[in-house]
């Protein structure tokens, strides 16, 4: 009797889980542990720190400072580009704290073991990558950081560290070439053209052939070469020590803002200021001067004149005044001792009686006219309602007439 389908689909699971994780196991690339980055102490202020000696053969750049416990410096004239500390205290407190920073490194755990494995072709997350006897490095090798503040890679390497001719340490998402630690237990080869990132740390020395270099390229590289018991041998190296902080968050890249052309601004023209008219002064008529005897004269006013009605008659002894201008200029008072100036005044005498003075009846004839007007309009429509009432009455007689022959008077027999 064959087996119901209910029954073989739980076989069928315990078959395929196993498949796929073992599929999973071989295609996915080494995670390494959380890590916690060793603390370089003074070290850190160094691209070089070497105990015996450093050699150098041919044209090497050293971008950084240089730490030597030892007196034996060869070749090395122009070649640091920072200070060089050479068996002072300085030089030897670097050296225990390279010491001190590698037993950090090797004791870091737990570790993913990756013995007899090489590291070229290989993509590896941030942690911890322990080595039993010797690691190599053939190729590439891409350490991707994952975006993350603290990626952080260590790798333990019990004897030897051996890299082949163009061998490359690759820096991406972040990753950062001072969170990467070597800590190989003897020495350390860097094999011709390598381009190796992140501080290397060998117990004995480090030997680097023609044209490697530590801390070159681009991404966010540095590296360092610390020899804690040995020496550091160069030839034709470059060697770049890390600058900034380390485990920086990767920058964000920002979009290229389009240039938006300003508009040219116009010279405004600053405003004219207009003329402010002063107050222009009047002359100051000079007062007559008092005769010693007979009456006294009184100090002649200037009467304001009423404007007259339209097309009343203007004597002509008054000259009209002018119009003032349009900046609101004053007209110039007429010239003491004139009519137009005196006005007119009625002098009273001692004995009460009034006299008339000068043109006194020239210069009131405007007020004098308009009045006689005012009087001969009055009368003119008097004897106009009067003759408006006389004929009211020539028509009475009529109207009786009319008004009687429709009924309302008394009727004829």
């Amino acid at each position: 009797m064959p087996t119901p389908r209910y029954q073989r689909a739980p076989a069928l699971l315990r078959l395929v889980v196993p498949v796929a994780v073992l599929v999973a196991a071989l295609t996915m690339p080494p995670i390494g542990l959380a890590a916690t980055p060793p603390d370089l102490g003074t070290a850190g202020d160094y691209a070089i720190v070497a105990n015996t000696t450093i050699t150098n053969t041919g044209v090497s750049v050293i971008d950084g400072n240089l730490a030597l416990v030892g007196p034996s410096v060869t070749g090395l004239a122009g070649v640091v580009t920072g200070r060089s500390d050479i068996g002072n205290a300085a030089a030897a407190r670097a050296e225990a704290d390279v010491l001190s920073a590698h037993h950090d490194a090797t004791g870091a755990g737990p570790a993913t073991d990756m013995s007899g494995v090489d590291l070229g072709g290989k993509t590896l997350s941030p942690g911890i990558y322990q080595f039993g006897s010797s690691a190599a490095l053939h190729g590439t090798l891409t350490l991707d950081g994952g975006g993350a503040s603290n990626a952080t890679f260590i790798f333990q390497i019990g004897s030897t560290l051996t890299t082949g001719t163009g061998a490359r340490v690759r820096l991406i998402n972040g990753a950062d070439g001072c969170a990467v630690f070597w800590a190989v237990g003897s020495s350390a080869t860097i094999g011709t053209a390598t381009s190796l990132q992140g501080n290397l740390m060998a117990l004995v020395s480090i030997t680097m052939t023609t044209g490697a270099t530590i801390g070159v390229g681009g991404g966010r590289n540095g590296g360092r070469a610390f020899a804690q018991n040995g020496a550091v041998t160069l030839d034709t190296n470059v060697i770049i020590a890390p600058t900034g902080p380390c485990n920086a968050p990767a920058p964000t890249p920002k979009p290229t803002a389009v240039p938006t052309a300003a508009p040219t601004a116009r010279p405004t023209a600053p405003p004219t200021p207009a003329p402010t008219a002063g107050p222009s002064a009047r002359p100051t008529p000079t007062p007559s001067p008092k005769p010693t005897a007979g009456p006294p004269v009184p100090t002649p006013r200037t009467a304001t004149p009423t404007p007259t009605a339209s097309g009343s008659p203007v004597p002509s002894a008054r000259p009209s005044p002018s119009a003032p201008s349009a900046l609101g200029a004053v007209t110039s008072a007429p010239p003491p001792g004139s009519p137009l100036a005196r006005g007119f005044d009625i002098p009273a005498g001692v004995d009460g009686t009034v006299t008339f003075a000068g043109g006194g009846i020239g210069i009131i004839g405007p007020f004098v006219v308009p009045g006689f007007l005012a009087a001969a309009s009055s009368l003119l429509l008097i004897l106009l309602m009067l003759a408006q009432a006389l004929g009211a009455l020539a028509w009475l007689p009529v109207v009786r007439r009319r008004v009687g022959s429709f009924g309302i008077g008394p009727r004829r027999p």
